[in-house]
């Protein structure tokens, strides 16, 4: 596994630890064990035989909730549900610790999420970083105004490893939204074997974009709101694209779920 030349530490706080439980050194050392492990397990399960598994001590047993990109805003915490929250940001990730430390059933992660695991750069575009991404923005788009005011060396993790890592602790995952600012869709199809598990992520909640009759979205991934919408109904969801301009949401659900959920489950 290559996690690449960079000194940066992921936060897992919350339940799970109040300490730096993630630390990848420049000399390229495994990860810190203190309760957390990024491994391969090609034979993890007989369901994800050829994927990476992320392990760690918490939840185990659990119905959880993940939003992925959460800046300042997170999805609310739903009753009895574990929920993790994973953004790359360290100002994010302070917040967002300070406020799950008093609650056993939040944990924080601070690292990037897409295809693979190692690590990127991810460049900050604005003050809060709301529009932050490991891609560029587009000119000829709205977002072409955005300039990086800094850029970061993030630790990134394969999302299938992330959240196989979760079904293989007896999980349960019931509701996930992504903001990844271009990677919803390149996360979304890495989850194919969890999407396709009948008891995994019964409701979703994706950023996409709307292509230009130039060809173009705002950022340079392709995180097309028609091709996220097809893939997930291909995969066993019915699926609908709300928003308008460069920037929508895809919503999604699968039985047992019998609708897209409560809006204000998934936060703003």
């Amino acid at each position: 596994m290559f996690y690449g030349s960079l000194s940066v530490a992921a936060l897992l706080m919350g339940s799970l630890s109040v300490a730096a439980l993630l630390l990848m050194y420049l000399t390229a050392e495994k990860p810190t064990n203190l309760g957390l492990q990024v491994a391969h397990m090609p034979k993890m399960q007989q369901l994800y035989p050829t994927y990476p598994s992320f392990n760690m001590d918490k939840p185990q047993g659990r119905t959880v909730d993940i939003n992925i990109g959460t800046n300042f805003s997170p999805m609310p915490k739903t009753q009895g549900n574990f929920l993790l929250l994973v953004d790359p940001l360290p100002a994010v990730c302070s917040h967002l610790s300070k406020q799950a430390t008093a609650d056993v059933d939040v944990a924080v992660l601070c690292c990037a999420v897409s295809n693979f695991t190692g690590s990127t750069t991810f460049k900050v575009y604005n003050r809060r970083g709301e529009s932050s991404s490991l891609a560029d923005t587009t000119k000829g788009t709205s977002h072409e105004r955005f300039k990086p005011t800094s850029i970061l060396t993030v630790v990134v993790l394969e999302a299938s490893a992330l959240l196989g890592g979760l079904v293989a602790k007896q999980n349960r995952i019931e509701k996930l939204k992504t903001d990844m600012q271009g990677f919803d869709l390149t996360a979304l199809m890495n989850l194919r074997h969890v999407l396709s598990d009948k008891e995994q992520i019964l409701q979703i909640k994706s950023e996409c974009f709307f292509t230009s009759r130039t060809g173009k979205q705002i950022y340079h991934a392709d995180n097309d709101c028609y091709k996220m919408k097809d893939y997930l109904t291909e995969v066993g969801y019915t699926a609908v694209i709300k928003g308008k301009g460069d920037v929508g949401d895809v919503y999604a659900y699968k039985p047992p779920a019998t609708d897209f959920g409560d809006a204000k489950a998934f936060g703003n």
